[in-house]
């Protein structure tokens, strides 16, 4: 027997938050969390999922969303998810913890995006994870059961650490105690030969995987502000999540 779908090309991205002036045509309406435009949720489900979704926003600032859609309109998937979760301006600006799953029924594909805050909690294997346990569930007929399983590993995965910015400097917070693990502040330096040297003396900033992917690569000499997650305390390591965000 055929099974519903069989989701050949599974593709899973990564984007940043980017700020766009304009909605471009064809990218659906930010109306809340879960925006079910191929109708394959029932109202429970869509309910259900929203209030999930809903809830660890509230809790955690980490904003996740599910966007199915009845067609691509000829654009390819990697295209229209990319418009949509960067159009929307997912997760938290700054630390870019958020997620996208998009659904896209006709042209048999599922495509699992996260912004670079969260690469560290949902690297490339993981997300491959994520995608064949909702793919078994999508080929066992039940997209609603599918996406709630990818909906709860995201969620439980992205609010294991948390997301609360510190932008005392430096120079204030060894004053005040010092750093610990899982804090988030904000970093400042020059970028040298691809790395950061920062204000804090001796200390390693390691950057995503694709972090050049979403900001392109820095010059030398180039300052900048990076916001940033403790690692480690000894030695003083930290976790780029995102370039400072000026309102």
């Amino acid at each position: 027997m055929r099974t519903p779908l069989q989701f050949l090309g599974i593709c899973i991205l990564l984007a940043s938050q980017v700020a766009v002036a304009q909605r471009p045509g064809g990218v659906p309406q930010p109306t809340g969390y879960v925006v079910d435009q191929a109708d394959v949720l029932s109202p429970r489900e869509e309910a259900s999922l929203s209030a999930q979704l809903a809830a660890l926003d509230e809790s955690s600032s980490v904003q996740l969303a599910v966007v199915t859609v009845p067609s691509l309109g000829g654009a390819s998937a990697e295209f229209v998810s990319g418009l949509v979760f960067n159009s929307w301006g997912v997760g938290q600006k700054g630390v870019n913890n958020g997620g996208l799953i998009l659904l896209a029924p006709t042209e048999q594909g599922v495509y699992l995006q996260v912004g670079t805050g969260l690469e560290w909690e949902v690297p490339d294997y993981v997300a491959s994870d994520i995608v064949s346990q909702m793919v078994s569930e999508f080929q066992a007929g039940s997209f609603g059961r599918g996406i709630e399983t990818g909906v709860q590993i995201l969620a439980r995965r992205a609010s294991s650490v948390r997301w609360d910015v510190d932008y005392r400097t430096a120079y204030e917070i060894e004053c005040g105690g010092g750093l610990s693990v899982g804090q988030i502040l904000l970093v400042r330096g020059l970028f040298v030969n691809g790395s950061l040297e920062s204000e804090w003396s001796g200390a390693e900033t390691v950057f995503p995987p694709h972090w050049g992917e979403v900001y392109g690569l820095s010059e030398d000499g180039e300052r900048a502000s990076v916001i940033a997650r403790v690692a480690s305390v000894e030695p003083l390591r930290f976790h780029a999540l995102g370039i400072q965000v000026e309102d």
